[in-house]
């Protein structure tokens, strides 16, 4: 799961942004994270989800 914090959440303000991320973070987003995007201090912040059994 991906998560933008900003205030312009439009394609054309965000769509790059959103692009990189998916590229270098696929892997962990495929194994059950949640990441947290701030587009002002261009951070990650990457939370492990535990799945249920």
């Amino acid at each position: 799961m991906l998560q933008v914090r900003c205030l312009n959440v439009l394609p054309e303000a965000i769509g790059t942004l959103v692009l990189s991320l998916l590229k270098s973070y696929g892997a962990e987003i495929e194994q059950g994270v949640l990441m947290v995007a701030d587009e002002r201090r261009e951070r990650v912040r990457i939370l492990p989800l535990k799945r249920s059994p």
